[in-house]
């Protein structure tokens, strides 16, 4: 995970399980990420160590 990255931010860990992206599949996340959601907070549930947590991620604009 990059250091001081929007994920590194919202507590995510390497091993967890992205359940859904502001209440898209995941198999929808291309059509997501595409609508111009940079800087917008986005709920995602996540399952770590067989438990369901609740982070808000706000994505950044990549300098790559």
């Amino acid at each position: 995970m990059t250091p001081d990255s929007p994920a590194q931010s919202a507590g995510l860990r390497e091993g967890d399980i992205i359940v859904s992206i502001d209440g898209n599949q995941i198999d929808d996340i291309h059509r997501l990420l595409t609508r111009r959601v940079i800087g917008k907070k986005l709920g995602m549930p996540l399952l770590r160590n067989r438990a369901t947590l609740e982070i808000e991620i706000a994505p950044a604009e990549s300098s790559e």
